[in-house]
């Protein structure tokens, strides 16, 4: 009783007030880390996804547990016959939380924020996903031309080439709708950070973010969806210890671990204790090793740079060794970048890595390293859905590639700057990965080795760009997949980000939360979850 008392606390004393009344309390999430910013479009980790999934709405959403697009602020989304311009016919008579109106003009200056790097005073983060699934901002090759008001409840977007998933992209965590008053209160460079915090029209109402610690929201007592959300609100802890987490769960300290992944070894336990529930979210995922393909890293030649180095790397790691020992059933391991529920997208004639180390010798001596070469390889510092737990993964994969002759440096940092420097190319090799926001095959292959990414790795493939365009303005699932097969097919030979592994991660709950729905997406509002 003290310790749910103390949590409400926290939280304020109106909604304080308001739990007690109910006899509700507030939702304590065991997180894996804070967020790089709350800023909308200017991110790309989960960490900030599920904050912001939270505090803002989205024009579009999907179904829960899902990936069935519904409507959110927009009523409707309608494209013309060959999906270049979209109609967006929004909702009315919904407010911020700072209680300025939503309205078309609102949706415009989102716009704007997110994509329109002309305007004096854009702020370009380097964690943005725009130019990931847009390809460049407005002053680049953007896939996206124009954006306009058609009058108070009407937006239209024009593409510069068709875009049929489009309502599945402004259905994503990313594109969370930011009061217009609060950037222009705030400025674009700073809002978002844990001094200015973050206003939206969501479900809930950010109270305070105390960095490295935890950010207390507060319900929404005058949110459009009626009834929700069912919780008076929610305290977000950060605890990077996977085993910490568990701890705090089986205390009764938190309520729920909905972000990341545990290691599955901690299955076992979680089985055997009655108050807590071992919950998988279906996988949706690939987890990849990177591989930097630059002419000189560090001031030096760089040995990736050659393609049978690259191969020799592939063929040196035991990737289903590897998968077998730190994922059993929950994981798999292939060639390809979507996960196995679009395996329509695989080539026919599929195939994967074989692990061969005197192969991978043979290809280091015909490349011109007989004695092998030193490499550094960066593993992430954060539990993520695709690995659970980075290092012990890195340690293998390196114990592997030692056999062979090159020898690893192991390193990590801080994970925000550890996403800009991939985002800046500055990691000779590095594992990262991906959870699917829509279900198209695009939204793995051009937010990973897009145009926009070419930094990231030194690649640059113009003919694989254009097979990605011409599979965005395919009609009939029969001819993506086609098209989807030959991207395939030049990524197996190109290996710029190895596909390690696909996993269903493995999260918990104490058995008195309700309502909790965990979909394919990686996270989800919880507007239906509350503490019996």
């Amino acid at each position: 009783m003290k310790k749910a008392v103390l949590a409400l606390t926290l939280l304020g004393t109106g909604a304080l007030i308001a739990a007690v009344a109910q006899s509700n309390k507030p939702i304590v999430v065991g997180s894996v880390g804070q967020p790089v910013s709350l800023a909308s479009g200017k991110i790309s980790d989960g960490n900030s996804i599920f904050v912001q999934q939270q505090i803002y709405d989205r024009l579009l959403d999907f179904k829960p547990g899902t990936t069935e697009v519904m409507p959110a602020l927009a009523l409707s989304a309608r494209p013309n016959a060959n999906a270049t311009s979209w109609l967006f016919t929004l909702r009315g008579g919904v407010r911020f939380h700072d209680n300025t109106v939503f309205d078309a003009k609102a949706v415009k200056a989102n716009f704007d924020f997110w994509w329109d790097d002309t305007r004096a005073g854009f702020f370009k983060s380097g964690n943005s996903i725009v130019p990931d699934i847009f390809e460049a901002y407005k002053s680049g090759k953007s896939l996206i031309k124009s954006v306009e008001v058609v009058n108070n409840l009407q937006v239209r977007v024009n593409m510069n080439s068709p875009f049929a998933n489009l309502d599945e992209v402004f259905a994503t965590g990313y594109f969370g709708i930011v009061s217009p008053a609060a950037l222009a209160k705030f400025g674009e460079d700073k809002y978002g950070s844990a001094n200015t915090l973050a206003v939206g029209t969501g479900p809930f109402v950010v109270k305070s973010w105390q960095t490295g610690d935890r950010i207390l929201l507060e319900a929404n007592k005058n949110y459009w969806k009626r009834g929700f959300p069912k919780a008076p609100g929610m305290i977000i802890r950060f605890i990077g210890d996977a085993a910490a987490r568990v701890a705090e769960l089986r205390a009764g300290n938190i309520d729920m671990i909905p972000t990341g992944a545990l290691p599955y070894d901690t299955l076992p336990a979680l089985k055997a204790d009655a108050n807590v529930k071992p919950v998988f979210r279906p996988g949706f995922n690939v987890g990849y090793l990177a591989l930097n393909q630059v002419a000189e890293f560090g001031g030096a030649k760089n040995p990736l740079a050659n393609q049978k180095v690259r191969l020799a790397v592939a063929s040196a790691i035991d990737k289903k060794s590897l998968v077998n020992s730190f994922y059993g059933e929950y994981g798999v391991t292939n060639a390809y970048l979507p996960p196995l529920v679009m395996n329509w997208s695989y080539p026919k004639n599929q195939k994967d890595y074989v692990y061969n180390p005197e192969a991978a010798k043979k290809l280091l001596a015909e490349a011109g390293y007989p004695n092998g070469f030193t490499m550094e390889l960066w593993y992430m510092p954060v539990s993520r859905p695709y690995f659970p737990n980075a290092k012990p993964l890195a340690e293998t994969m390196a114990k592997d590639l030692a056999a062979v002759g090159i020898k690893v440096e192991l390193k990590s940092k801080d994970w925000g700057a550890y996403l800009d420097d991939v985002d800046a190319g500055k990691f000779q090799s590095y594992m990262l990965g991906w959870t699917g926001d829509y279900n198209d095959p695009d939204n793995f292959y051009t937010p990973l080795i897009g145009p926009g990414t070419s930094k990231e790795t030194g690649y640059n493939n113009p003919k694989l760009f254009g097979l990605l365009d011409d599979a965005r303005k395919a009609t009939s699932k029969a001819k993506k997949g086609e098209i989807y097969g030959q991207v395939a097919d030049i990524l197996f030979e190109d290996i710029v980000k190895m596909p390690i592994v696909h996993s269903r991660p493995l999260l918990a709950q104490r058995a008195t939360l309700e309502g909790w729905t965990p979909g394919p997406l990686g996270s989800e509002p919880l507007i239906d979850t509350f503490v019996k």
